[in-house]
């Protein structure tokens, strides 16, 4: 029968099971009495592994799954991390670190310059009527995206309406064909989608002519005189004065005798004795244009008149009696000039042939010297105008 057999084996387990059962209780019952009377002796040194079930942590409470208990060996060491709470084991002085907050996009700085492809306006952000301003938008930056991917679309008259897409081409052009105030805006977007605004203004006017003045120094003189004129005062209302060029018309008859200058100081002499009208003509940098004339008068140049005195003075120079010659040529005359005269002398005229003048040509009428040698003596003083126009005059002296 099969029932037999099984009957045995229980009866032969149950025999060995017992005694082991046995055996283990005491083992188990003399640890519990040694950890138990020696609470002051090793089991102290184990003891201090002993961390609490419950701890808090950094503000965080967990269970301390891994702390020592009765069972723990002497030689256990305390595991730094917990895998069931997900936690290190914080040591007296421990701060736990946390990973730094990402911090949010931060929106890009818009800028832009204005300045404009016609020069001579007073400021950048002016013009007329059809003149093209430049928007440059480079110098916008930001902390995340460079400047050159950094992307900007502009509106030209602050409208809503926004004249151009995003792109990173940040440098435009805008011509404006009504005159009138307007607010340019721009807008710059960063790779992270983050946008900032900037808005400038620009001023159109409409263009007008300027306005022309012409000053003469002398608006009388001879054929021989250099006439000197000056543009300076003319203005514009858009364009600085230096933008203004000029030309002229010296008689009239209207044939523009110079080409177009910026130079404000112009000089010209006329051939011919007459009453000349001299048309000066102004442009701006547009083309506008206006006049201004002025009258002079040229009658034909009348040479000088030379004449002169001798006076003369007794001296000793170391030891030696020395005469002391005075010319003095100041009442010498001239009808259109009298103060541009010029003198020189030759103090030994010796007839036609002589042609060496002791003096240059100078603006000074007298003049103080002695001879070394006596005789009679010649004097020829020549004076001359502005316009080159001579005369002589002669006298004789006799030196002892």
């Amino acid at each position: 029968m099969r029932l037999k057999p099984i009957i045995v084996t229980v009866i032969v387990l149950a025999t060995i099971a017992y005694p082991l059962k046995m055996a283990v209780d005491s083992v188990y019952a003399k640890d519990s009495a040694a950890v138990a009377a020696n609470a002051g002796g090793e089991s102290s040194q184990q003891n201090t592994n002993i961390a609490p079930a419950t701890q808090v942590v950094n503000g965080r409470k967990f269970i301390n799954n891994l702390a020592p208990n009765e069972y723990t060996p002497k030689d256990y060491v305390v595991p730094q991390y917990d895998p069931f709470n997900n936690q290190y084991r914080a040591e007296p002085d421990y701060k736990e670190a946390y990973p730094p907050m990402i911090q949010p996009n931060a929106k890009p700085d818009a800028q832009f310059t204005i300045t404009n492809k016609q020069k001579g306006f007073p400021q950048g952000n002016t013009g007329t009527v059809g003149t093209k301003f430049v928007f440059n938008a480079n110098g916008s930056s930001d902390s995340e995206t460079s400047t050159g991917n950094l992307q900007a679309r502009w509106d030209y008259e602050s409208d809503s309406n926004w004249d151009s897409f995003f792109s990173t081409t940040k440098i435009v052009g805008h011509v404006y064909d009504k005159p009138g105030t307007y607010d340019v805006t721009l807008e710059v977007m960063d790779k992270g989608g983050a946008v900032s605004r900037i808005s400038k203004k620009v001023v159109v006017v409409t263009n007008t002519p300027p306005s022309a003045y012409l000053t003469v120094k002398n608006a009388e003189g001879t054929s021989g005189t250099i006439f000197e004129f000056d543009t300076g005062k003319s203005t514009d209302s858009q364009y600085l004065e230096s933008t203004l060029q000029y030309r002229f018309d010296w008689d009239n008859d209207g044939i523009w005798d110079t080409a177009y200058n910026a130079k404000t100081g112009w000089k010209h002499h006329f051939d011919k004795s007459g009453r000349y009208r001299v048309v000066m003509e102004a442009k701006d940098p547009e083309g506008l244009t206006s006049t201004y004339y002025r009258d002079v008068t040229v009658t034909d140049n009348n040479p000088p008149e030379a004449r002169f005195t001798i006076t003369k003075t007794e001296r000793r120079d170391f030891g030696t009696q020395q005469t002391i010659y005075n010319f003095d040529a100041s009442t010498s005359a001239d009808t259109e000039s009298q103060k541009k005269l010029q003198y020189r002398w030759d103090f030994n005229y010796t007839g036609p042939n002589d042609i060496v003048y002791d003096t240059p040509f100078n603006g000074t009428s007298k003049y103080t010297g002695s001879y070394g040698i006596t005789g009679t003596k010649t004097i020829r003083l020549q004076v001359k105008d502005e316009d080159g126009a001579t005369d002589e005059a002669y006298t004789q002296i006799t030196v002892d």
